[in-house]
């Protein structure tokens, strides 16, 4: 059972340690201003998966239990590139600095942490011709492997 005490930052959570302050900096490629309704749902999911594993939760997972900020990030110009957005965005965040990314992870104001998050790539931290040459590399990938099982 979830109560006040145990999901405070820095204590066990169920089998989870939380090291820090919970929050969700959502990647809004398409800037169709969606982090309300996506948050929602991500929240209602949350509690949902928490109840399957660990029991009923003591109260609402809401805005004030897990925070949410959509950073500034570079945009699409059109409605096909998602998933290539999504590799392009998990590259960069993989290969981040380690260290100037884990301050942001560590931030306890979703504010702040936007903010950090912003300092550390904004929207300039890749470009069109950037997902342009993910996308030729893979349909390049794509046509090889089908050749190569023929």
């Amino acid at each position: 059972k979830m109560d006040k005490e145990r999901s405070k930052p820095g204590k066990e959570t169920g089998n989870v340690n939380v090291s820090g302050a919970m929050h969700v900096l959502f990647l809004d490629s398409m800037k169709n201003n969606r982090t309300k309704p996506v948050m929602s749902r991500i929240r209602n999911y949350l509690a949902e998966e928490w109840e399957c594993k660990y029991g009923k939760l003591s109260g609402p997972v809401n805005g004030k239990v897990l925070p949410a900020a959509s950073p500034i990030v570079p945009e699409q110009r059109n409605g096909c590139d998602c998933g290539v957005f999504i590799l392009e965005f998990m590259e960069r965040l993989l290969t981040a600095d380690f260290e100037k990314f884990s301050k942001v992870l560590r931030t306890e104001s979703v504010t702040e942490a936007r903010s950090e998050f912003n300092k550390l790539f904004g929207r300039k931290w890749f470009t069109q011709v950037d997902v342009a040459k993910k996308r030729h590399r893979i349909a390049c990938l794509v046509r090889d492997l089908s050749t190569s099982q023929t």
